[in-house]
């Protein structure tokens, strides 16, 4: 019994930060259908003053952050899922230092207010949960570790680099004007989307250290799900990009599409290593 549960605890982590996991991807989705498939609505009743689009395109983050989940914890090794792990976990709190920091923004009142805090409380609470759990237990990557060749490595360094720049603008406050963006926001609304950008930098880099083929395969193919629901938000509301006026606006449409072809190629040049991933840990 005591090799069973040490044998188990190298390869993932605890069944409750696994049911943990499985409820923030269903709060995920639900948050994310209302934002994604009714921003009109959305957006009055939102915890912050957001445009509809804006409320699209965090539906497009909250959808695509909720199948990560949800994949996350039917694989549940720890060795394919670590990337998408950590994804989820510097989401969770940069989204939440978001909201205390602008704490006097909020709009608690609104229909998604208190729904909105306690969803990414849940969040939080389980990225807290899984660290601890990682503490614990340590499950390692070196079973799925190697495979990634010279050219897909410098993909990903390509990748770590340019979303972190994309980070940064409006980290540091740029961007509020409309001149990438496609629309004016506010500073409180910046962060949040530079903060989304920060955690998919930032959960890519041990991918490059462990240069493991099956993670980068399963973070990919999660994450282009992720890709193609931002892009669709953009493409519905493409009204909105005047390009005449303000080319650096391709920069914010042009990156989506062109990251989500360079995914896909990848997920489906390696689809036989995917499906190799999607056998679930009875754990």
């Amino acid at each position: 019994m005591r090799s069973d549960v040490s044998n188990n605890s190298r390869d993932a982590l605890s069944p409750v930060a696994r049911v943990l996991v499985r409820i923030t991807s269903v709060l995920f989705l639900l948050l994310g259908a209302v934002l994604f498939l009714a921003p009109g609505w959305a957006s009055p009743n939102f915890v912050w003053k957001v445009s509809p689009f804006v409320a699209m395109s965090m539906g497009g983050w909250y959808l695509g952050n909720g199948f990560m989940a949800w994949e996350v914890a039917r694989i549940w090794k720890w060795g394919d899922v670590y990337a998408s792990m950590l994804l989820l976990w510097i989401f969770s709190f940069l989204e939440a230092a978001v909201l205390i920091i602008f704490s006097d923004k909020l709009i608690l009142g609104a229909t998604l207010g208190w729904p909105y805090i306690i969803i990414l409380s849940v969040a939080t609470i389980t990225a807290i949960v899984c660290i601890v759990d990682w503490v614990r237990t340590r499950p390692s990557t070196a079973p799925t570790a190697g495979g990634v060749n010279s050219g897909l490595l410098a993909q990903l360094i390509a990748f770590v680099l340019i979303v972190a720049v994309i980070a940064v603008v409006p980290l540091l406050g740029y961007g509020t004007s409309g001149t990438i963006f496609p629309e004016p926001i506010s500073p409180f609304t910046l962060r949040a989307f530079g903060c989304f950008y920060l955690s998919l930098s930032l959960a890519t880099i041990p991918l490059l250290v462990t240069r493991s083929l099956r993670a980068t395969l399963f973070y990919a193919r999660t994450g282009l799900v992720l890709l193609c629901l931002i892009t669709v938000a953009a493409l519905v509301n493409l009204d909105k990009f005047d390009f005449d006026v303000h080319p650096g606006k391709w920069a914010y449409l042009g990156t989506y599409i062109l990251v989500g072809v360079a995914v896909a190629i990848l997920v489906f040049r390696h689809s036989a290593q995917t499906r190799q991933t999607d056998v679930p840990s009875q754990a």
